[in-house]
């Protein structure tokens, strides 16, 4: 009779309707809050805090570049403005002028790879906290989620620091605040492999349903998700993507997880199945040249050139 929302109303008449309090679930989710259960070692650098997009304007040109600046509620990229230009921080000023809660600026970090790692703190606190599943994210030059690539339940090399930390420390402090749920923390790897925790994702991700998915053995690893478009009537979807998404055709490298169509559009999330990364770049092209409309995979297109 109550319900759990990753960013629910903080009304306080609705207050009653939800299982963990709206302000716990709020609070954990601002990205401002990470440097009171996070150690520093393992936090981008933060240059300055401003209360609202006035204050920022007023200050930015204190500010050194390059530089990331963050909307403190800001999520899969939306309200994140990474700075390399002055260009860049005049665009990103325009922006959040009438954004009226907290906005600040953190260190640009050279990443090597991009991850998410997946937890889940279960409800019945005898139960032991959980790592799901780890991916690499795929996200645009502006820092947009895209898309992931999930290669192994196991965490890689690059992360293995991390595990006992959020295992033994982190996640148990937020069990003791009263948080239950699966989520995910964003981890960029540097040049020199060092770890930075650069958002906190108390909810379910795009990635999530692939995670538990893998878990149950529904879908194969090593895989790609993706969202795509596809411009033509139900018979020319089906003609050109039955015989790779089909459950039936022995070629089906495409699971489709949630399609929508509006008109001659037909939308969809799936994965991708692959063995290794040279098979990746095939089926890629292969997708484009079916017609299928993905930024995730016209960016990994493009990296493959």
């Amino acid at each position: 009779g109550t319900l759990i929302m990753a960013q629910p109303y903080t009304d306080k008449h609705l207050a009653h309707l939800y299982q963990i309090p709206t302000q716990l679930t709020t609070w954990v989710n601002d990205k401002n809050s990470m440097e009171q259960f996070i150690l520093p070692k393992y936090l981008p650098k933060r240059y300055g805090v401003y209360m609202n997009g006035f204050q920022f304007n007023e200050h930015h040109k204190d500010i050194t570049l390059p530089c990331v600046v963050k909307v403190s509620s800001s999520s899969s990229g939306d309200g994140v403005y990474i700075c390399r230009t002055e260009e860049d921080m005049r665009d990103a000023m325009e922006e959040l002028v009438p954004i009226v809660g907290t906005i600040f600026v953190e260190q640009f970090i050279e990443t090597k790879k991009n991850f998410g790692i997946h937890f889940g703190i279960p409800y019945d606190k005898s139960q032991p906290i959980d790592l799901i599943g780890v991916n690499e994210q795929l996200t645009t030059a502006d820092g947009e989620f895209m898309g992931g690539i999930i290669e192994s339940s196991r965490l890689p090399q690059e992360l293995l620091p991390l595990e006992r930390y959020l295992l033994d420390d982190v996640l148990p402090k937020i069990r003791e605040m009263g948080w239950y749920g699966i989520g995910c923390f964003d981890v960029l790897c540097d040049n020199n492999d060092q770890l930075f925790l650069i958002d906190s994702n108390f909810r379910i991700t795009g990635m999530s349903a692939y995670h538990l998915l893998i878990s149950r053995g529904s879908i194969a690893t090593p895989m790609m998700s993706f969202n795509g478009e596809f411009e033509g009537t139900r018979k020319q979807f089906e003609d050109h993507l039955f015989h790779y998404a089909s459950k039936d055709s022995p070629n089906q490298i495409l699971q489709i997880i949630a399609l929508t169509r509006y008109g001659n559009c037909w939308s969809f999330n799936a994965a991708l199945s692959f063995d290794n990364r040279p098979q990746l770049k095939e089926r890629v092209h292969t997708l484009l040249h079916l017609g299928v409309k993905s930024p995730a995979l016209s960016e990994l297109a493009n990296s493959f050139l």
